[in-house]
């Protein structure tokens, strides 16, 4: 068992999780559902954007951040992890792809409408 622990590789050593937030992370980036919303009241125009594959992207990313850690912490021996710091950085890098995939996804950065 001990030399099975060492053989152990990287690729097997990251949680599924992690593996399975690339899916989201590009579809945000690919993948777009929008309504764009444009009228003009007695001069002034305004204008409503929504991305709603972008912002089911930045759900999945956030929930798949937090099982990462999740599934990292529940690995049996510790020669099975990627570690707990490594784990938290990777989680945090998602969770902030999440936040820029609602913010456009919301319209509040980038988008037609700024």
């Amino acid at each position: 068992m001990d030399l099975e622990l060492r053989r152990t590789s990287l690729r097997d050593r990251v949680p599924t999780a992690f593996w399975w937030a690339l899916l989201p992370a590009l579809a945000g980036f690919l993948v777009h559902l929008q309504t764009i919303d444009t009228r003009t009241v007695n001069g002034e125009s305004s204008c409503d954007y929504v991305d709603y594959a972008r912002i089911a992207s930045a759900i999945a990313l956030a929930v798949l951040a937090v099982a990462g850690v999740v599934q990292d912490r529940r690995k049996p021996h510790r020669e099975w992890r990627i570690g707990t710091p490594l784990a938290l950085v990777v989680a945090a890098a998602l969770l902030v792809l999440a936040g820029y995939h609602l913010l456009v996804g919301l319209g509040l950065v980038g988008g037609p409408c700024n």
